[in-house]
């Protein structure tokens, strides 16, 4: 009999996990037996939802798999297929991938994928605040602004998150930051606190951008400038600051 046994990481040999944009790349390795040396065999692995058992579809609505052909050397040999495909809107998914083994068209072994070789594409949010917890900072040389960053659908193991500050309006940076964390679960926070010269940006909105890596390897990021969570207002004091709806005071 025919087998197949496979296992997932990504390109760079980390866990497996994929980010959540155009071009995310990714690959398995397959470990091909009882194969005869100097046949020709055609080998194809596929993204499967594992809810619906259906083939995965990337964000243009193509289905998400690879195919590789090789010549037998051995009874017993390991392939790796790697593919790019766009996963975006694929954020916080987990997803199975099944090999089939085929001679001239004709099927002879398959894998069924398991969450134990399953592609997990984590997916980060985040909520920026001045160092009194509001959406105020003010303006001075060295002010404050912690970012909670809330990652999820990532496998144990040491990330680092490294964030931008940036001027919402213009997108130029104004300060960087970087926390490293352990994740211990699939979910969980990290807090990124940035110190930034905002003296001159009074009136301004400053948001923060945030990737999490994994060694050198991206594996989530979150990057919208009109994201209110991550933004705060930078104010020029001359009294109190207080939110319109709730009379309560924001910044003093």
């Amino acid at each position: 009999f025919f087998g197949l046994n496979a296992n997932a990481d990504d390109e760079e040999g980390s866990p497996s996990m994929a980010y959540a944009g155009k071009d995310a790349v990714y690959s398995k390795s397959v470990k091909c037996e009882n194969l005869v040396p100097g046949q020709v065999y055609t080998l194809t692995v596929s993204l499967i939802n594992p809810d619906t058992k259906e083939q995965v579809k990337d964000a243009s609505g193509k289905a998400v798999d690879q195919t590789i052909t090789f010549t037998a050397k051995s009874e017993t040999e390991t392939q790796k297929v790697k593919f790019t495909f766009d996963a975006t809107g694929m954020a916080g998914k987990t997803i199975n991938t099944d090999a089939s083994l085929k001679i001239k068209g004709y099927e002879i072994a398959e894998y069924i994928g398991t969450e134990k070789t399953a592609l997990h594409i984590p997916s980060v949010k985040t909520d920026a605040v001045g160092a009194n917890g509001t959406k105020y900072v003010k303006a001075e040389k060295n002010a404050s602004i912690k970012d909670t960053v809330t990652y999820t659908n990532v496998l144990a193991g040491e990330y680092t998150v490294k964030g931008t500050l940036v001027d919402a309006e213009t997108g130029k940076t104004v300060s960087t930051a970087e926390a490293k964390f352990k994740a211990e679960k699939a979910n969980g926070t990290a807090t990124v606190t940035f110190t930034a010269d905002t003296s001159a940006a009074k009136g301004k909105t400053l948001v923060v951008y945030e990737d999490i890596y994994y060694g050198d390897t991206l594996v989530a990021q979150h990057k919208d400038a009109k994201d209110k969570a991550q933004s705060v207002t930078v104010v020029a004091l001359s009294g109190n600051v207080y939110d319109a709806a709730t009379k309560t005071k924001q910044i003093s």
